[in-house]
Order: C-alpha cells, then sequence, then structure tokens
C-alpha cells in the first residue's frame, strides 16, 4: 500500500488521505511532538546517492533560467553516477544504474556534450538512456505504470526528467 510505505519512509500520518478514501470527514491533524521526536530518533541515516545534493528516495529538482547549465549538470552527474564516478566532486556509492528520460537533446547535442565531459564513445552501460521517447504522460497512472515498470526492469538506483515539463500533462505549475 503506498500510504503506509510513506507513511513508514516519511513518518508522517495519512489518516486525513485514508479517512477520505473510506467517505469520512477529514479533520487536519497537529503533529504530536513527542511522536516526531521519537520517529527522528528511529529513523536511519539519510543515504545519499550524490552528496550533499541526491538522497535516496528523495525527489530533486534543478531550476534556473534558461541557457545556464541544469541540462550539462544533470547529464554529468547521471554519467558519473553510472560509471562510478565522484559527482560534483564527491565520492558516490557505485556505479550506479541511472535511467535518464531526456526530452530535450538531440543525438548530435548529446554526443557533443559526452564528448565535451570525457566520455567520447564511451560504453555507458549502467545509463539507461531514452532519448524524444513517447512516454504517456507520467502523472497519469499508464505513465507511471511505463516508467515504474522500466524502472524496475533495469533495477534502476537514480532515475533523471530532462524536462519533467515535457513528461507530464498540463502545464508545468499546474497540479492535479
Amino acid at each position: 500500500d503506498v500510504l503506509a510505505e510513506l507513511n513508514a519512509r516519511l513518518g508522517m500520518a495519512f489518516a486525513a488521505s485514508s479517512a477520505v478514501a473510506a467517505g469520512q470527514e477529514a479533520r487536519p491533524r497537529r503533529l504530536d511532538w513527542a511522536d516526531f521526536w521519537k520517529r527522528a530518533e528511529e529513523r536511519p541515516a539519510v543515504e545519499y546517492i550524490a552528496y550533499p545534493i541526491v538522497a535516496r528516495g528523495e525527489t530533486v529538482t534543478l531550476f534556473s533560467g534558461p541557457k545556464l547549465g541544469k541540462c550539462l549538470l544533470a547529464l554529468e552527474s547521471a554519467v558519473e553516477a553510472a560509471v562510478g564516478a565522484a559527482v560534483l566532486g564527491h565520492p558516490i556509492p557505485g556505479p550506479l544504474r541511472v535511467m535518464y528520460l531526456d526530452q530535450e537533446m538531440t543525438e548530435a547535442d548529446l554526443a557533443e556534450r559526452l564528448a565535451d565531459l570525457g566520455y567520447d564513445r564511451a560504453i555507458l552501460e549502467n545509463l539507461a538512456y531514452y532519448q524524444l521517447q513517447d512516454w504517456p504522460p507520467l502523472d497519469t497512472a499508464e505513465g507511471g505504470a511505463a516508467l515504474t515498470a522500466e524502472a524496475r526492469a533495469f533495477a534502476a538506483d537514480m532515475v533523471v526528467f530532462d524536462t519533467q515539463s515535457k513528461l507530464v500533462e498540463g502545464e508545468e505549475n499546474e497540479s492535479k
């Protein structure tokens, strides 16, 4: 059960969501500080995939103005993680299995960037690269199932979306 997994992982109560699902009136729940601190003591240490930015099981979003290097930073970090090199100058517990969904670069762009990073003609076995693919929107049940199936089949440690807005339905800043 996804809610139970999130509850266990994040130490958060999802009683309100469960109540709504059961047709009951949902009320906001105040944080119980004693339970909060008890869970904090029991919580495992954060396991970083790429210190200090990417922790296992977490979501990271890179944002800045256009043409400032977000895609290059994401690609460099993904390739370094896949080959087991230091990411952003920090050693990693790698090599890691990285899925990269690229909805931006052409083959020529990718070849040029990989060459610039020193990976010209490299065989990147731990990097499952999906370039300009027609994924179902990832914020739908079909898209989520497709991504989950592919990530499990590849045994991905990390998944990179470049650019997320091209992989979901609707406008980038709209929530469903």
